[in-house]
């Protein structure tokens, strides 16, 4: 929790907050840090004892079903749109509590709900939706509507289509048996007029005829016309790099290819190719404009993807590393990093900015930026002040704070959330014992103690200034804000607990039955404070309560000259004035007397406090 400095004063000393947490050995990690605690706010530009913010329940699907995906498309017109996912329903979301049921074709929520992810293509307004469980189909929201995702791939049996007609922007095509269904992805051919070849998602109106959308100048069609089902592909990640839109970990048509990566045409994410290689891998692609596929080059399945810059970096499950080298489809392909430097879990991996940070197998979180340049070293654990959390993660979801500077990593076997302060990561500041730890950690009172299926960053709905902002969902069907005001959620009815323990602190000489100590703070919230105290000589501990004092505005304030206030008495001029942030202390006595103690601070509360050091 802390710092602390001997001043002139023989015996006594200050503690001082800096550091985070540091789980390694508590009788040797700096003295600004904290052996244990939760629920404490790193800030990169103040050292000061502070309270994580709340979460702010921001709204609750209609039909309280289990949250796995929370989605946003925002246009280049600077429009925006959400898409809750709530067990086997898309809510079209405000970001508050309005919500249209948008619910695609076809769209399963499966055994244990489907994980839906999003990846914004920018050049046609459209999100580019997956299923991290591969239960489901490719879909596109165009912020309007859901629908699912072209592909242009064809599944290899034809079927002849002996009538083509088209009315009022509806074509209607009949053929002998077809066997499709409403919602399936079909793909028309041999047409003479133009505008009936293409793909379309179908209506079925019986066993030969079904129909699509189309715009319609001639009918009947012409020609030796085919139809072909579309193939079903589905994918676990998507992500947007030089103008296409790549898909990895594929099934087509049931079809397992956990391995294999499609890439779209150039600025064409409804064409795709899974039987042409890019020519670095052997194969021989028409153009460097063209779809194409690639395959992990250790053939594992593929289990984390980060656009980072100017390549692709994508794991392998019990694999490795690889980064996309080249500059279109004549010569893509994968450069590796060491052997086990894949990362685990399905979401993992994530770009931090100008870094990405992975959860890797062995539980380590490490930086790609330390495993380029020294390979597997401890240079790039991230995670060293942490061993005995970050051994309770095995699938954790990795998000970045843009805002805030911060990671979060939620699993359900921390019961709580994981919090890495970049800027602390990043200034490197110094303690006694080395680095000081960038790690804080977040629990709730809540009774999902943060267990979700989807968290990630998008810009605040209500925002007026567009801020960005972490939401995350619970199995009950609500959405939370990381970085809440206390509204509601964990920081409205509930309190906060926040608790930090120091290192053991030693050589004080602490020889007084009665120890007497003043805590400095900046008056913002009336809030009760309990320190205790573990004595090393007398093997029991001692507690104190005291209160921090609330400030005052101006406007509790009596002034002089003011009706029935004066100079002197009772009321006199400036009584109640105390501006928000001003410094005060308060004292304290603890009973107990050793050579060797540590220190708990705990704080239970709804309102911020700011304290800036303990004096003994």
């Amino acid at each position: 929790m802390t710092n602390y400095r001997r001043p002139r004063i023989d015996g006594a000393f200050e503690l001082l907050f800096g550091g985070g947490l540091n789980e390694r050995d508590e009788f040797n990690i700096s003295p600004e840090e904290c052996a244990t605690g939760q629920n404490f706010l790193l800030d990169g530009a103040r050292f000061t004892l502070k309270p994580r913010p709340p979460q702010d329940l921001e709204g609750t699907a209609p039909n309280n079903g289990a949250i796995t995906g929370i989605l946003q498309l925002i246009k280049r017109d600077d429009t925006f749109t959400q898409v809750l996912v709530a067990d086997d329903t898309w809510y079209d979301w405000d970001g508050a509590e309005a919500y249209s049921d948008v619910t695609p074709p076809l769209f399963t929520s499966g055994t244990d709900g489907a994980r839906m992810r999003g990846t914004v293509w920018a050049l046609d307004d459209l999100l580019i939706i997956t299923d991290l469980d591969k239960e489901n189909l490719l879909y596109k929201w165009d912020g309007t509507t859901a629908a699912r995702l072209k592909t242009n791939l064809a599944s290899g049996n034809p079927q002849a289509v002996t009538t083509a007609t088209c009315t009022g922007g509806t074509a209607t095509l009949a053929v002998s048996t077809h066997g499709y269904s409403t919602g399936d992805l079909v793909v028309v051919e041999g047409a003479n007029e133009a505008e009936y070849n293409g793909e379309f998602q179908i209506t079925v109106l019986d066993a030969g005829t079904f129909t699509y959308s189309m715009t319609c100048t001639t009918s009947p069609a012409t020609g030796s016309i085919t139809v072909d089902l579309g193939i079903e592909v589905k994918a676990k990640y998507s992500a947007v790099f030089n103008s296409r839109v790549w898909l990895f970990n594929i099934t087509a048509d049931g079809t397992e290819t956990p391995s294999m990566i499609l890439a779209s045409a150039f600025e064409d994410p409804e064409d795709y190719d899974n039987s042409t290689r890019g020519d670095a891998q052997g194969g021989t692609v028409g153009t460097s404009s063209d779809a194409f596929f690639l395959l992990a080059p250790d053939g594992r399945a593929i289990n984390g993807v980060a656009v980072f810059y100017n390549t692709i970096v994508i794991s392998t499950a019990e694999g490795k590393l690889f980064k996309l080298v080249g500059f279109d489809a004549t010569d893509y392909a994968f450069e590796e990093y060491y052997q086990g430097s894949s990362a685990a879990g399905e979401e993992g991996i994530i770009n931090v900015g100008d870094d990405v940070v992975f959860f890797r197998r062995g539980q380590t979180i490490e930086s790609l930026s330390s495993t380029s340049r020294f390979g597997d070293v401890e240079t790039d654990d991230l995670s060293l002040w942490i061993p005995l959390s970050v051994k309770l993660m095995s699938n954790p979801i990795a998000v970045y704070d843009q805002d805030e500077q911060k990671i979060y990593f939620f699993d359900d076997g921390l019961e709580g959330v994981l919090v890495l302060d970049k800027t602390y990561w990043r200034l490197g500041r110094q303690g006694e014992a080395g680095p000081l730890s960038p790690w804080s950690f977040y629990t709730t009172g809540m009774a999902n103690k943060f267990s979700t299926k989807c968290a990630v960053q998008l810009r605040d709905p209500l925002s007026v200034d567009k801020t960005k902002t972490v939401f995350w969902g619970d199995s009950a069907g609500n959405v939370y804000n990381m970085n809440g005001s206390g509204t509601a959620g964990d920081g409205g009815s509930q309190v906060i607990t926040m608790e930090r323990r120091t290192k053991v602190i030693g050589a004080m000489n602490i020889r007084d039955e009665l120890t007497i100590g003043r805590m400095e703070y900046k008056r913002q919230n009336a809030t009760t404070v309990e320190l205790t105290w573990n004595w090393s000589d007398e093997f029991h501990s001692e507690t104190v309560s005291f209160n921090l004092k609330e400030s005052l505005g101006l406007g509790d304030a009596n002034f002089w000259g003011e009706a029935d206030r004066y100079w002197s008495g009772v009321d006199y001029w400036g009584a109640g004035s105390v501006p928000a942030d001003q410094v005060a202390t308060v004292g304290f006595s603890v009973p107990g007397k050793g050579s060797k103690f540590f220190m708990e601070i705990k704080i239970s509360s709804r309102l911020d406090y700011d304290i800036s050091k303990i004096f003994v």
